[in-house]
């Protein structure tokens, strides 16, 4: 019997409690699949994935460990884009776009990664290159729960934090998850339109956890 990724994310109950009660009062509408290569209910096989692995979705997603797992299991580098957009030692101050840009670059022209992150302006670089892309697209609500419980455990070892970041929470991010990310979801969906790689969208933790189990 192969080892898996992980049993299952440690996650509270209340974690899932969000998932069903955003699924019953807030239903996603976009969840067909259109033009899009999306595998949305199918168990996608970690073969199927490739060698290059884009992950996007809102903060508190589940992103960054879910690069850092992948990772480990293949045996391929992962990049956590804040890391790369933000100066470090700082409270998540932008870095120059161009050298955020050339860095991103190089990592493109390696034969293997694992790039989660979003900063859409710069996502067709990446999706010119990838053979797979991982959206993970849960509730707002569990999302910002999810943020301020890490905020409040401030862990420096946390998959994808800044390296001596001054600070863990923003009411910022909170602004993002709750108001900026519907538009950013439409944003997202248009930039796919053309794209023919294995594109697996997961809406929830519980079915996150449901393909870590898989792999």
């Amino acid at each position: 019997m192969h080892q898996t990724i992980v049993s299952k994310l440690n996650l509270p109950l209340s974690t899932y409690f969000c998932d069903v009660f955003m699924s019953i009062f807030f239903p996603l509408h976009n969840q067909e699949n259109g033009h899009y290569n999306f595998k949305i209910h199918e168990m996608t096989s970690l073969n199927e994935l490739g060698k290059r692995i884009c992950i996007i979705g809102p903060s508190s997603s589940g992103k960054s460990t879910l690069a850092t797992k992948l990772g480990e299991k293949l045996n391929i580098s992962e990049c956590h884009l804040d890391q790369l957009a933000h100066t470090a030692g700082t409270n998540w101050q932008l870095r120059d776009e161009k050298e955020f840009a050339a860095d991103q670059d190089v990592i493109l022209e390696k034969d293997s990664w694992i790039i989660e992150g979003n900063h859409s302006w710069c996502m067709p670089q990446r999706f010119a290159k990838a053979t797979s892309l991982i959206w993970l697209d849960p509730n707002f609500l569990g999302c910002c729960f999810r943020y301020i419980a890490r905020s409040v455990k401030n862990d420096h070892n946390r998959p994808g934090r800044l390296k001596d970041a001054t600070n863990e929470f923003s009411f910022e991010v909170i602004n993002s998850i709750v108001f900026k990310y519907p538009r950013i979801r439409q944003r997202h969906k248009a930039i796919l339109l053309g794209y023919t790689f294995l594109i697996l969208r997961i809406h929830s933790m519980k079915e996150l956890n449901q393909f870590y189990t898989k792999w």
